[in-house]
């Protein structure tokens, strides 16, 4: 609804307040309350705290691991794994055929073969994943850690957003290397 100026100028007289909002039902709610014009609360009253974390991926063909550490010199903590076929995601999994995957498809360069499908499919999963970690802030960097052409799938599924997070990117195939052995092979190469 929009009010006419005039209209507008009445009210402010008659409630002997500013209106800040254009919605009706907020100026009937509140009309001579100081929380209609006090306005929206400031953003740091509000905001989640941002975490002190640093988030590293390792994954290859067969699944990925997220691990988290406070300080390069602290132990890496687990977050999450996902399987090889996208589950261990929250709301991921079992994608349906995508429409470059169809006979019929423009854009297709013929039929994929299972294993580009799988690894396309769990790049999608991990991105989902690090994009709800971004979005329930919890971490502050993120390192990316897989072999190059996971890499490069990953990368065309990660949002600008998330690119900006991510502070190394290493061609590496450690997945199957023990925790403690990755942390000190990744070590001198992490920023933070």
């Amino acid at each position: 609804m929009h009010l006419r100026p005039a209209l507008l100028q009445r009210l402010r007289e008659n409630l002997g307040t500013r209106i800040l909002s254009r919605s009706p039902a907020r100026r009937l709610r509140y009309p001579n309350t100081r929380r209609c014009l006090a306005g929206p609360k400031p953003f740091g009253s509000l905001a989640m705290s941002e975490s002190t974390q640093t988030w590293v991926m390792v994954a290859d063909a067969h699944g990925a691991n997220v691990f988290a550490y406070v300080q390069k010199t602290d132990p890496w903590q687990p977050i999450q794994y996902l399987k090889e076929d996208g589950t261990g995601a929250p709301e991921t999994g079992n994608f349906g055929p995508k429409a470059s995957e169809h006979k019929g498809a423009l854009h297709g360069h013929g039929s994929n073969s299972p294993k580009e499908t799988q690894e396309r499919r769990l790049a999608h999963a991990i991105a989902h994943a690090l994009e709800r970690g971004m979005a329930d802030h919890a971490f502050r960097a993120l390192v990316l850690v897989a072999p190059p052409k996971l890499l490069g799938e990953l990368r065309e599924n990660l949002s600008r957003g998330l690119q900006a997070k991510i502070v190394a990117e290493i061609h590496k195939d450690y997945a199957h290397l023990p925790v403690g052995e990755i942390a000190e092979l990744l070590r001198p190469e992490l920023p933070l």
